[in-house]
């Protein structure tokens, strides 16, 4: 064991105050030191000096109550800080992978006009059956999981038969920031001639559909 680890394994051992453990450890050092310089191996001096766990227990043997009491203290405090920080650290966490959100162009990355725009162009493929169409405005995740047949099992799972569309209702537009990703999300209901639909649409910073929900 080298003098470095010997004394950090004695410091750790000590049960007072981290003022008088550095004291206590100044002091060996420079025992240490002094024999040293005279010649003797460290090996013989940590011999002769003992163990960690000896020289450890003969000083706090000496250590009077209330140092022992401040040592407690600042160990109590120390593991209090370290939770603290923990606790930081996992709410910065947690603050970056939950969604936030915020009124569209805050960032500037989203027009809301240009979103309802897109929106409703992907709502008229989807009522067209143009599904080639749909495609070149879907990115090509999304393309992957909104296949044509997953598209008609909602529309029928929302009405068998939507009929002829009649006109837009209102369109509500928020940006949303998850993981550093800014995504625009738009709801928006449109008449038909048998039912109302209210759609859910998710786009990215280039206006690609990534997520497509109807109700």
């Amino acid at each position: 064991m080298d003098q470095r680890k010997y004394l950090n394994a004695i410091r750790r051992k000590l049960r007072c105050s981290a003022a008088k453990k550095k004291e206590i450890v100044k002091q060996l050092r420079a025992d240490i030191d002094a024999a040293l310089e005279k010649g003797e191996t460290l090996e013989h001096i940590l011999d002769a000096i003992g163990t960690p766990d000896a020289v450890a227990a003969e000083f706090n043997a000496d250590i009077t109550e209330k140092d022992k009491k401040r040592g407690k203290y600042e160990a109590y405090a120390k593991c209090i800080l370290v939770i603290v920080i923990i606790l930081a650290l996992a709410a910065a966490v947690l603050w970056w992978f939950l969604p936030k959100s915020g009124r569209v162009g805050d960032s500037n990355r989203f027009s809301e006009q240009a979103v309802i725009e897109q929106a409703k162009q992907v709502i008229g493929c989807v009522d067209a059956d143009d599904y080639d169409a749909l495609c070149a405005l879907m990115r090509e995740d999304a393309a992957n999981v909104l296949t044509r047949e997953v598209l008609n099992e909602a529309k029928q799972y929302t009405a068998e038969d939507f009929g002829v569309f009649v006109a837009w209702g209102n369109a509500y537009v928020t940006e949303v920031i998850q993981q550093g990703q800014h995504v625009a999300v738009v709801e928006i209901s449109a008449s038909y001639e048998k039912i109302s639909v209210t759609y859910t649409l998710i786009f990215d910073e280039e206006l690609l559909l990534t997520g497509l929900y109807m109700r």
